[in-house]
């Protein structure tokens, strides 16, 4: 039932009321379509957890398959999309040579009718024979469309204000977008730029831990040079994926002027081998010239609306009171410390 028109209406019992089909109906119908609407209005569409789209781990099926990992995703209808086990799917051969193909791992949401019963009573007169499915069973099934069927379904969204549902991917929720190379011999890729994350609970956020200066506090020169080796460096509690440049890692200083200018680095600031740890290396000339540095404030700031953990959220970043680990529950913000160097 998808039709949110009949959410809007549900029984009123008395004594003696005459119950029809259509009457047992309605207070589940009604049930759900505000359930769903909840669903759509408060909280939005995308993946819940898990989910996450990987090569088959056998060789032998690396090249042309792909598994699925049980999650949970919810569609622009609102519709829970439960994927109780890891499922395998094969990829499409791609059609013809020197382009790249594309195509899109997606999560569609299907009621299957089951357990088929005798109709021992129809209205229509009787029918040897005919059975009736007793339940429907809510099924999320993955499919994998070419880029013009996934195209075709972001054309047929629906435009009717708030109440009526806009879906950009059709009904669909995108788990990734899989690219075979034009030149043969080349594996394909897994791109998870297309996949969409509803907020997730604080508790699986990933957060700022630890910096490696005192916030709001004093360092000495020689310390930041020979104790912290001219490097800043932040600790996260979980594993990034990807977000950590010169433009999301920044660090400024105030001048003799009083005005803030950027410190440059020796290398674009960037992550550790164990991906949870940043790190900005100070540039060696512009340290040399203390002068720029000694008895200034150093302002540190990390935008976290751009940095994304292992789970493709981004991290929870917004340093309350200065205390760590950071966050107020909502994925992204900006991280922003200080110290003086005296």
């Amino acid at each position: 039932m998808t039709d949110l028109r009949v959410a809007d209406e549900r029984n009123r019992y008395f004594t003696g009321k005459y119950m029809a089909p259509r009457d047992f109906m309605a207070d589940p119908d009604y049930l759900l379509a505000r359930h769903r609407m909840h669903n759509r209005l408060l909280h939005g569409w995308g993946i819940v957890t898990g989910l996450q789209v990987r090569r088959h781990p056998r060789p032998e099926c690396a090249d042309r398959w792909v598994r699925v990992k049980a999650g949970i995703a919810v569609d622009c209808l609102g519709r829970e999309l439960v994927l109780h086990r890891d499922e395998a799917v094969e990829l499409p051969p791609p059609a013809g040579t020197g382009d790249d193909h594309e195509f899109f791992v997606c999560l569609a949401y299907t009621e299957r009718p089951i357990e088929y019963v005798p109709v021992l009573y129809h209205e229509n007169g009787c029918e040897p024979g005919r059975s009736e499915a007793n339940r429907v069973r809510e099924v999320a099934t993955v499919q994998v469309l070419t880029a013009d069927e996934f195209r075709r379904h972001q054309r047929h969204r629906r435009r009717d204000g708030c109440h009526r549902p806009a879906c950009p991917c059709g009904h669909l929720v995108p788990l990734a977008r899989v690219v075979f190379p034009g030149r043969h011999g080349k594996p394909f890729r897994i791109d998870r730029r297309v996949r969409r994350h509803l907020g997730s609970r604080p508790a699986r956020l990933t957060h700022i831990a630890k910096v490696n200066w005192p916030h709001g506090g004093e360092i000495t020169l020689s310390d930041l040079d020979r104790v912290l080796g001219r490097t800043l460096e932040i600790t996260f509690d979980r594993r990034l994926r990807r977000g950590i440049n010169g433009h999301t890692f920044v660090v400024q200083y105030r001048n003799l002027q009083d005005d803030l200018e950027f410190l440059r680095y020796r290398v674009p600031p960037q992550l550790t081998g164990d991906r949870r740890h940043a790190r900005f290396v100070i540039n060696d000339a512009a340290f040399d010239d203390y002068r720029n540095l000694r008895n200034n404030e150093v302002l540190v700031t990390l935008k976290c609306d751009f940095v994304l953990d292992c789970h493709d959220v981004a991290v929870d970043g917004n340093h309350i009171g200065g205390r760590r680990p950071s966050g107020n529950g909502v994925p992204g913000g900006t991280f922003e410390s200080w110290f003086r160097v005296v």
